[in-house]
């Protein structure tokens, strides 16, 4: 099979896994990303937040006025230097990441068990560090 050919294959056997395991999320993958960079960070910059994520830092700023909105997250003027704003996750916003972070996990576990033997479970496992690889330091579109 072709380079070309597998990367087709992956990429459509993957579209409908990602459907069925995110189904139940409310939140895009742009705004869970801002979630997930405040629990590892606990507060952060625009310019930080636009870094990590690598998108513009008005597309971030975009992002966080929705999720300050729902009171997610508040922004505070640094008290030394007046221009930096730093953005901090609110109780609530724990609270809806993990609950959004973990949605479609019971239903992939189940599956696995049920739809997989233990090799091919194993097999599958075995994939994961080689999946994160590809991914590392892509951007989320």
């Amino acid at each position: 099979m072709s380079e070309k050919t597998a990367a087709r294959e992956l990429s459509e056997t993957l579209r409908p896994l990602y459907r069925r395991f995110s189904a139940q999320r409310t939140m895009s993958l742009g705004k869970l990303a801002v979630l997930s960079r405040l629990v590892e960070q606990t507060r952060v910059t625009a310019s930080m937040l636009a870094a990590s994520e690598k998108i513009s830092p008005q597309a971030v700023m975009i992002v966080v006025r929705v999720l300050e909105e729902h009171g997610l997250v508040v922004r505070e003027r640094d008290n030394e230097d007046r221009r930096r704003v730093w953005i901090t996750l609110t109780d609530a916003g724990r609270e809806r990441y993990a609950l959004e972070s973990t949605s479609g996990q019971d239903w992939l576990e189940v599956a696995m068990n049920e739809k997989l033997t233990t090799e091919e479970r194993d097999l599958l496992i075995s994939a994961i560090p080689l999946l994160l690889k590809i991914t590392k330091d892509a951007p989320v579109d």
